[in-house]
């Protein structure tokens, strides 16, 4: 929580909802580079920008911060979703559930690392009976994904 940030609030003169000043004042004195906020419309970027600010929506955010380590986040998302119990969830469940609550461009990075998201190795180096083929549960995955892909992001 940030205090005492009255002495920035005379910068936010021209923001189209005043209520909002206290969030540029915070993030003025905080030194911030980006706001996160799905209201963009009352942080005009013009205005943002005179005072190095930025503001971004929350999936932009998410999507960009993926993106900065991808191998990273996306081992982090899994080991989440793997966690998840009531009810479980598949890499699929969790994509759709996450494009139905707006985060889109987070999906959009996310659906290239859609093997990665249900199993900690490489799928290439599971095995179904011993022999070096797809296993039983990659094939799933990809039918699953080829399904999403046609109903989803088509």
């Amino acid at each position: 929580m940030v205090f005492d940030f009255d002495q920035f609030l005379s910068a936010c003169a021209g923001l189209p909802d005043q209520n909002d000043a206290h969030v540029v004042a915070a993030a003025l004195k905080m030194q911030a580079a980006v706001i996160v906020t799905d209201n963009l419309r009352d942080f005009p970027e013009e205005l943002l920008r005179r005072l190095n600010l930025e503001a971004r929506s929350a999936d932009a955010f998410i999507a960009d911060t993926i993106a900065l380590g991808t191998g990273r986040a996306v081992a982090a998302i899994r080991r989440t979703r793997e966690r998840l119990r009531k009810p479980e969830k598949t890499a699929d469940v969790l994509l759709l559930d996450m494009e139905a609550n707006g985060l889109t461009e987070t999906v959009d990075v996310l659906k290239a690392h859609i093997l990665s998201l249900f199993f900690k190795e490489e799928p290439s180096a599971l095995t179904c009976g011993g022999g070096p083929q797809q296993s039983c549960s990659t094939r799933y995955v990809m039918r699953s994904w080829k399904h999403i892909t046609r109903t989803t992001f088509a």
